[in-house]
Order: structure tokens, then sequence, then C-alpha cells
């Protein structure tokens, strides 16, 4: 959807004192995410996942992934075990929890992106049989719990062509809605991958992008 920021380039590496990511760009998006989501708490990060040239991730996942896990025990190696004990005693007491992403182009590429977009599957086109658990280890220390994806024909893939850096992406993660029977019949997160686009040049900008992964407690 048409978003824009005050955000610098410089902004979005931040990880200092009172970050721009909190004291600006949370404030930005508050509005967008109240909109869209029952809110009852937001928990907002102070920090984004930047990826691109002059970032700490200078690469794209090129995998189709969901980065958490599907059940709320899978969430116990993003957590920690004292945080989650917390967490996970709380999950029952409202209306659930989930984890928001706010994905978008940004500084100090000019844009719009062309070479390596992101595609995104509608959940409500995957079986919850093709979803394959597995452990990613490099980027959290003892590892990480989050999911793959078999191909299945009767999956619906998207993406948005030649997002620009006035645009922002809105997807959900993680979700946890209280009673909810194990194993889920259907999920509500959205499996997504970047991928080299067959309609560009070679010589296309390289994308500079931000992941805002925002927790959400709902009502």
């Amino acid at each position: 959807m048409p978003h824009k920021t005050q955000m610098t380039a410089e902004d979005w590496l931040y990880c200092g004192p009172n970050p721009p990511v909190l004291e600006v760009y949370s404030k930005e998006i508050d509005p967008l995410l109240r909109e869209l989501v029952d809110v009852a708490e937001i928990n907002y990060p102070s920090y984004v996942l930047r990826r691109g040239p002059g970032g700490p991730n200078n690469f794209f996942g090129t995998g189709v992934h969901q980065d958490f896990g599907l059940y709320p025990e899978d969430m116990r190696s993003i957590f920690g075990a004292e945080f989650f004990d917390e967490w996970f005693s709380k999950l029952d007491s409202g209306g659930g929890y989930s984890m928001i992403n706010f994905w978008r182009p940004v500084l100090p590429m000019v844009g719009p992106v062309r070479g390596v977009p992101l595609a995104v599957c509608d959940p409500n086109t995957i079986s919850v049989e093709d979803i394959v658990p597995q452990e990613v280890h490099g980027f959290v220390p003892g590892g990480q719990y989050n999911m793959g994806l078999k191909f299945n024909p009767k999956q619906q893939w998207y993406f948005y062509p030649e997002m620009t850096k006035d645009e922002v992406l809105i997807f959900r993660q993680f979700h946890y809605q209280p009673k909810t029977p194990q194993p889920y019949s259907s999920i509500k997160t959205v499996f997504h991958s970047a991928f080299r686009s067959p309609w560009a040049s070679k010589d296309e900008e390289v994308r500079c992008s931000s992941e805002y992964r925002v927790p959400v407690w709902l009502k």
C-alpha cells in the first residue's frame, strides 16, 4: 500500500540509543497497523532487518520460507527460554498474537525494485501437509526454527512489480488464536521468497530493503 517515510539511508542501519526505527518509523506505521489489526498491545522492536548493499545482510532469501514456526512451541528458539515461558503463559489471556512484517524498498536505493522482488503465497492455497519444519543455523545462536514448503500446483503466488520506496507490503509471519486445536487445518501466515525476475535486465539496480517484524497482542 502507499506509504511514505522520513527514514534516511543511515536511519535504517543505526543501532545506538534512541534509534530512528523507534523514534520515527514505528510512529509512521502505527496508524496503518491499528487500521488493519484489532490491537491490544504492540511491542515495537528497536531494529529492522536491512538487506542489500551497504548493510549487514547483503543477500536475499531466494528460497521459499516462513521465518517462524507454525505453533507457539516453535517460538522458543526466537525468544529464548526465560522470555518464552513468560510469553507462552500470556497467550490464552487475550485475543491472540501475531507477528506482522512491514517490508519495503529503502534508501539508498533509487528504485523501483526490478531485479529481485519479493513473492508471497496466498495462505488460503497452502495445505498444512505441504509445510516442512526446519532449523536454520547461522542467524540466531543455537539455531532458529522456521518452515519450508513443498511445491503444490494449487499454491497461488503473487508479487508487486516495481515497488517503490513510497510503498510498503504488510503481511503476517506468525499467528496464534486461542483455543485453536492442533494440528492446524489451515494457516494464516504468508510464505514468501525473493526471486530473480525473468523480466529484469542484468544491470538492474541492486535491491535495498527493510523488514520490520512487529509483535502484536490482539484483542
